[in-house]
C-alpha cells in the first residue's frame, strides 16, 4: 500500500504540471525561436571561406623553370591538391587556391588550379576561373 501511496503522489505530480502547459509550450516556443533566429541569422549575412587566389604573384613564376618551393614562397599554401592525368601528357600535381562568398542571395567563387610536373617537380601552368550567381532573383 505504501508503494501505490507513493506512486499515486508522483502521478499527482505530473498531471499538476499536465495542468500547465501554456508555460512550456511559451518555453519551448522561445527555445524555437532563439534555435531558428539564430540559424537563420546565419544565413541572412555574409559568409566567406578561403583567401583570395593570389593571381598578381603568377607573374613571378615561369613555365618548366620554377619549382614547388619557388611556387609556394610565392602563391602560399594551398587549400587543396591532386592529381591530373590526361592521355599521352605527363602526369600533373594540382594546387587549388580557392575563394568562396555568399551575400544576400549572391554567391561569388575564385579558383585557382596550378599544375605541378610530377617528373620535374616544376610549373607547368594554371587555370583561373571566377564567377558567379544570383540565388532567387528573376533573370
Amino acid at each position: 500500500m505504501a508503494i501505490s501511496g507513493a506512486m499515486s503522489a508522483r502521478r499527482r505530480k505530473g498531471t499538476e504540471r499536465a495542468r500547465r502547459p501554456g508555460r512550456w509550450r511559451a518555453l519551448s516556443a522561445l527555445a524555437l525561436a532563439a534555435l531558428l533566429g539564430g540559424g537563420l541569422g546565419g544565413c541572412a549575412g555574409a559568409t566567406h571561406e578561403g583567401r583570395p587566389p593570389p593571381i598578381a604573384a603568377l607573374d613571378g613564376l615561369r613555365q618548366g623553370v620554377s619549382t614547388r618551393a619557388e611556387i609556394e614562397a610565392a602563391l602560399g599554401q594551398p587549400a587543396g591538391h591532386g592529381v591530373f592525368a590526361e592521355a599521352g601528357q605527363p602526369m600533373r600535381e594540382i594546387w587549388v587556391f580557392e575563394e568562396r562568398t555568399a551575400d544576400h542571395g549572391a554567391i561569388a567563387r575564385k579558383t585557382l588550379l596550378v599544375f605541378i610536373d610530377q617528373e620535374s617537380g616544376r610549373f607547368a601552368g594554371y587555370w583561373w576561373y571566377r564567377g558567379g550567381v544570383l540565388i532567387g532573383r528573376a533573370p
